[in-house]
């Protein structure tokens, strides 16, 4: 490709590595205070049995809808405990912790080697916010199958990027037919991602690397399809309605998860009193809810510049829309739209957590909107929009360092999905498994 050898500004580089590392820290900081919960509980629980006292489990995790997950999942985070020795849940939070920062490095290398100059600072970016967004690190610390998604996420766009070469496609058929397995989001953000290629792309493609990565990908899979087409109808929640079409929840929380107004989703009712945070000497600072009036204003001016950049481009909205400007211009709208689309129209409830798949996509969505562009796609080099995008991965990561002091000071029940970190929970022995 074009400009993929051009120099890499060492400025650039040094700052995205300054966000990893800080996001690392913040993965890895308080071992003791993950979320510990049924779903944590279950799985760690599965590691220390399967092979042991009991058969590795054909199926998964059994989900809200009360059917299984397929076994994939299980056996990931099996073989990662054996491997690792894993003894204890934080042991097992901390391969999960690290596994995300891998996926974080292995991006910002595959920036600087494979994304054409002129598509390379939306990439830094993207990967500086995914390393410090509140969201990202609070599930980046988790014993929970989406949490496994930034390494086959990672793999998986690196794949799709190379899909005219044998290995690439290949790859990109084997990971998009895993990423499903991993959680049921991931099939939808597969599926998604290839028929908006196969519309707007498909030239190039290798399908039959592509179709024999696929079927090595469903293998896997078979045993978990036998149960689902011979279990009984009536078993199961539905979480599907109709209205949710109409809602719009999809592409609400891809707006405001990479922009950080996510932390009462962990803190639930507990958010009110987070806002006087951090406090010192016995007396709150309130900077916590200083963070969150500059994240509205970021919002607002991001708001503001994505309508005007969308004004001034109004010819070329079909472009824009269909990902025709470039292969990471392509990226976000089989992201947004491919993916959009397909969750929404399967009528399922769409929570926050599914758009963990889509990271670092999401990111790239609003480093795009920020920084706009030029005729020729390549990032506009205004300091109003660097200054913003800056300004978000600072507040982004005092809030999620704050988050992380909250919890660490409040070892009990939090009022939200978080519930009692692990610390602070009784004996396993008296401990009782929450749903």
């Amino acid at each position: 490709m074009d400009g993929v050898s051009a120099p890499i500004n060492r400025w650039a580089l040094w700052g995205v590595l300054l966000a990893v590392a800080v996001g690392a820290g913040l993965r890895l900081v308080w071992e003791t205070d993950i979320e510990y919960k049924f779903d944590e509980q279950w799985m760690f629980e599965r590691t220390q049995h399967a092979g042991v006292d009991e058969a590795l489990p054909v199926h998964g995790m059994p989900t809200s809808a009360r059917f299984l997950n397929p076994g994939f999942n299980v056996w990931l985070f099996v073989g990662l405990s054996k491997v690792f020795g894993v003894t204890d849940p934080p042991g097992l939070a901390r391969v999960v912790q690290c596994l995300s920062i891998v996926a974080l490095l292995a991006l910002v290398y595959f920036v600087m080697r494979h994304v054409p100059a002129p598509q390379r600072e939306l990439w830094l970016w993207a990967i500086a916010l995914m390393a410090l967004n509140p969201m990202a690190v609070l599930h980046h610390r988790k014993i929970w199958q989406p949490s496994l998604f930034p390494l086959f996420t990672t793999g998986f766009l690196m794949a799709w990027w190379y899909r005219e070469r044998w290995g690439g496609a290949f790859w990109w058929g084997l990971l998009g037919a895993l990423l499903g397995q991993v959680q049921m989001a991931g099939f939808f953000f597969a599926g998604g991602f290839f028929l908006w290629t196969v519309v707007l792309e498909r030239r190039g493609i290798r399908w039959r690397p592509w179709l024999v990565g696929s079927v090595v990908g469903v293998l896997p899979l078979l045993p978990w399809l036998y149960y689902m087409a011979t279990r009984s109808g009536g078993e199961g929640i539905s979480h599907s309605s109709v209205s949710n079409i109409w809602s719009g929840q999809f592409w609400f929380h891809w707006i405001t998860q990479p922009l950080g107004f996510t932390i009462q989703y962990a803190l639930g009712r507990d958010t009110l009193d987070f806002m006087r945070y951090p406090i010192l000497g016995g007396v709150p600072t309130f900077l916590v809810a200083g963070l969150y009036v500059a994240l509205g204003i970021l919002a607002i001016w991001v708001l503001v510049r994505s309508v005007g950049y969308l004004w001034q481009e109004r010819q070329n909205w079909r472009d824009i829309v269909c990902g025709r400007l470039s292969r990471t211009h392509l990226a976000i709208a089989a992201g947004m739209w491919g993916y959009g689309m397909a969750m929404t129209f399967s009528t399922m409830k769409v929570h926050r957590h599914y758009l963990l798949v889509a990271m670092p996509v999401i990111y790239l969505w609003l480093a795009w909107i920020v920084l706009g562009r030029t005729r020729d796609g390549e990032a506009q080099k205004l300091a109003p929009g660097r200054a913003c995008l800056l300004a978000l991965c600072i507040v982004q990561g005092l809030l999620s360092a704050n988050m992380l002091g909250y919890i660490h000071a409040n070892q009990r029940y939090i009022r939200g999905d978080y519930r009692v970190p692990y610390g602070a929970q009784p004996p396993s022995g008296e401990r009782r498994a929450e749903r």
